[in-house]
C-alpha cells in the first residue's frame, strides 16, 4: 500500500491522520509546502519502506518514534528545515536502511556513530548542513557505500578523511567540498593512491 501526493490542494486527510494507516509501505509527500514538525507518531507506520518527505518547509527534529520503522529502506527528508543534534538520533534500528537523504537541514553536531551499523547503506546524502569535527574510521563499516555527500559543512582533518574514506571498498564517489576551512592541501603522495580507479573525489 502507497500514498503518492505530489499537490498539496489534494490532500485531505491531515498528516495525523495519514499516520494511522499502519499498512502502509510508500509514503510521498515531497515538493508540496508542508510545514512545522514531522508527525511524533511517524513510527505507527511500522510497515514503511520508503519516506519521502524531501522539498517541504518541515521544522524541528527527527521524532524518536522513526527509529520503529524498522522496514524502512529509503529516507528522504532533504531541502526542509530540520535542525539539532543529529549523533542523539538512533540509527541503529533501521538496519534495512539503504538510502539516507538529509541534506539541505540544519542538523548539527558530528556524524552520528549510530549510522555506521546500518551496513546495508549504499547512499548517504549529508550536504549542507551544520556537521563538525572529524569523519571516524568506525565508517569503514559500512563496505556496501558507494556515493557519500558531506559538502558544506564544519568538518575538520582532510588528510585523516582522505586516509579513511578512500578504504571504503565499494564508495564510488565521495564529495567533501566547502570543509576543512583553513587547512592546507595534504602533500603526502600515498594519500593520492587508490587501488580503485573508479573512485572520484571532490574537495
Amino acid at each position: 500500500m502507497s500514498c503518492r501526493i505530489f499537490d498539496l490542494s489534494l490532500l485531505m486527510p491531515s498528516l495525523t491522520t495519514i499516520v494511522q494507516l499502519d499498512k502502509l509501505t510508500i509514503l510521498e509527500l515531497f515538493s508540496n509546502e508542508f510545514e512545522g514538525p514531522i508527525p511524533k507518531d511517524i513510527g505507527q507506520l511500522s510497515k514503511l519502506e520508503q519516506l519521502l518527505l524531501h522539498i517541504n518547509n518541515f521544522t524541528g527534529y527527527l521524532p524518536p518514534s522513526l527509529m520503529s520503522c524498522t522496514n524502512l529502506v529509503t529516507l528522504n527528508l532533504r531541502v526542509n528545515h530540520l535542525e539539532r543534534d543529529l549523533s542523539a538520533f538512533n540509527f541503529s534500528t533501521l538496519q534495512r536502511l539503504n538510502t539516507l537523504y538529509l541534506g539541505n537541514n540544519n542538523f548539527t553536531s558530528t556524524l552520528p556513530l549510530s549510522l555506521y551499523s546500518c551496513k546495508s547503506l549504499t547512499a548517504v546524502r549529508l550536504a549542507s548542513n551544520q556537521l563538525e569535527r572529524q569523519i571516524s574510521s568506525t565508517i569503514l563499516a559500512l563496505r556496501s557505500l558507494s556515493f557519500l555527500s558531506i559538502s558544506t559543512n564544519k568538518l575538520t582533518n582532510i588528510t585523516g578523511a582522505i586516509r579513511i574514506l578512500k578504504e571504503v571498498k565499494n564508495l564510488t564517489t565521495l564529495i567533501l567540498t566547502k570543509n576543512f576551512m583553513n587547512e592546507a592541501i595534504p602533500n603526502d603522495e600515498n594519500i593520492y593512491t587508490f587501488e580503485r580507479p573508479s573512485l572520484y573525489i571532490y574537495f
